[in-house]
């Protein structure tokens, strides 16, 4: 999925021409250019105060005295888009079959993201109960919510010894189909119980440096100088009603035409298998190629003053 969505990731035949095709002569360049014409970030998280980020900062321009600055580059991130399907197929040297079929909200709102976090509390747990503990049709089962940058996603995925591509996709179309029932059943009380467990997740005491610098780190990466990615998703959960996560089901992943990304990985039990298809899907082959003329979600910097 990452390799799909995202730029900086390539084909692993690329990756190995390339790697084939370099030299004594060409790393030194590659190496020469780089410490000559760069962009230059420093994150520092624990026990510093401003002397500190001084000596650094100074210790960096004296280190590379004349070097050219560059533009901050970040990798791009595919935009889904309403109605479209993109779909990935690829064959492997195992025996069972991966398969992941991604749902995307229609906004890329942190409204979304916590309903979709909320929604995944229970999705996940009856998605692994039925398919892998009732059904047993792999050992890898269940539902999940994610984001592709700022786009909320809902997934269902699996690897299966035990259904080709074709029933498979049909059984997650139908496992997603039934599951509105189940969610509709949801009561006060239940829902009130996953969204207790979403916030305890979100507010609880880091265990140590790594997770208490971990939603700081990640907004620097993305430009945040805010640094309220974290803070701002506890207050959507916060919010959250039963009826919006039933809506955000309905709207996300139950319409006629709902945005999708479907990865099939076929191992060599199911060679001879028709691989699924969606219909007025896009089949991906090329994802270099793909990546030069996909849509791709805005890159905003947030705060830059506080850079």
């Amino acid at each position: 999925l990452s390799r799909l969505v995202t730029t900086s990731r390539f084909n692993e035949a690329s990756l190995q021409a390339a790697a084939e095709s370099v030299t004594v002569a060409s790393l030194t360049a590659f190496i020469d250019d780089t410490l000559s014409e760069n962009h230059i970030r420093g994150y520092l998280f624990g026990n510093y105060d401003a002397t500190d980020v001084a000596e650094l900062a100074s210790l960096i321009r004296e280190t590379f005295p004349n070097r050219t600055p560059t533009e901050y580059s970040r990798a791009r991130v595919y935009a889904p888009q309403a109605e479209q399907t993109l779909v990935y197929n690829e064959e492997l040297p195992v025996e069972d079959l991966g398969m992941m079929l991604l749902y995307a909200a229609n906004e890329p709102t942190v409204e979304n993201q916590a309903r979709g976090q909320v929604l995944e509390a229970h999705l996940s747990n009856r998605a692994f109960n039925q398919l892998r503990t009732e059904e047993q049709l792999g050992y890898a089962a269940g539902a999940f919510a994610t984001e592709l940058g700022e786009h909320p996603l809902v997934g269902l995925y699996i690897q299966t010894p035990v259904l080709a591509p074709v029933p498979m996709l049909e059984r997650f179309e139908r496992f997603a189909r039934d599951y509105e029932a189940l969610l509709a059943a949801v009561t006060e009380a239940e829902f009130n119980e996953l969204k207790a467990g979403v916030l305890t997740s979100l507010t609880q005491p880091p265990k140590n440096l790594a997770e208490e610098a971990s939603p700081y780190i990640s907004d620097w990466g993305d430009e945040n100088y805010r640094y309220d990615s974290r803070s701002s998703l506890i207050a959507a959960v916060e919010a959250v009603t039963l009826e919006d996560i039933q809506t955000y089901y309905r709207t996300t992943v139950l319409g006629d035409k709902p945005s999708r990304i479907l990865t099939q990985l076929r191992g060599r039990k199911f060679a001879e298998e028709p691989l699924a298809e969606i219909l007025d899907s896009r089949v991906i082959t090329d994802v270099e190629a793909f990546h030069q003329e996909m849509p791709v979600q805005e890159l905003i910097i947030k705060n830059p003053s506080k850079e």
